[in-house]
């Protein structure tokens, strides 16, 4: 299984996390912010079933939740509680429904990190470039230091982030994908997005297998 061209690998590198409260000086703490997706270049088939791709992450200071449309593959929603350190990843793609709950220790590349003086301003928000470069890689970010959630702590390094990336830039080889910020929402979230408990239907599987039948769906 390729570790980045394949997008739906990638985007659970991101929901494969643990989580760690961050600090409280943020003007934005709880919200909703709505992303697109754009992959158009990548592999043609790719791009045909990703078509329509978006993304909604919800958060408070201590709560984490990111829900992913992939188009033609299915969802992913992932859940984190930094407080009580809970967390969960839901799957539904290709009429399989599976839930993950305990979470592996991740084997994050050895990247470097790169922050520029670079702006943006993305929904409203000024972001500055960061760019990380590993091996595998080269992942483009534009932070905001205006929103805070929960840090995020996985193989791709997002709680190294001095702030919340409202975009993310990915290339790899010839390939290459992003997510931009359409929408920022501050506000009360429904605490009833942050419940971690598996729902009815879910088959619990871990998180190796489901790495494994996701490198079947994607015939790698």
């Amino acid at each position: 299984m390729k570790k980045y061209p394949s997008l739906l690998a990638f985007f659970l590198g991101i929901t494969l996390v643990s989580f760690a409260i961050p600090p409280a000086t943020k003007v934005i703490s709880e919200g909703k912010v709505e992303y697109t997706v754009d992959a158009s270049s990548m592999d043609p088939t790719m791009a045909a079933f990703m078509q329509g791709m978006s993304m909604v992450a919800y958060f408070n200071e201590d709560q984490l939740r990111v829900d992913m449309n992939m188009g033609m593959m299915g969802t992913t929603t992932s859940i984190g509680n930094a407080k009580t350190n809970e967390s969960i990843i839901l799957m539904n793609v290709m009429g399989n429904k599976l839930a993950v709950n305990k979470m592996p220790d991740t084997n994050a590349p050895e990247w470097t990190m790169q922050t520029t003086s670079e702006t943006k301003t993305i929904a409203g928000y000024v972001c500055k470039k960061t760019i990380l470069k590993s091996d595998e890689g080269t992942l483009v970010f534009y932070v905001t230091d205006q929103i805070s959630t929960p840090k995020v702590k996985s193989e791709l390094q997002l709680e190294k982030l001095n702030g919340y990336p409202l975009q993310i830039e990915l290339s790899a080889g010839s390939e290459s994908f992003f997510m931009v910020a359409s929408k920022v929402t501050p506000g009360p979230v429904d605490k009833a997005k942050f419940n971690t408990s598996v729902p009815e239907g879910y088959e619990v599987i871990t998180a190796e297998d489901m790495m494994k039948m996701v490198g079947g769906f994607m015939g790698q």
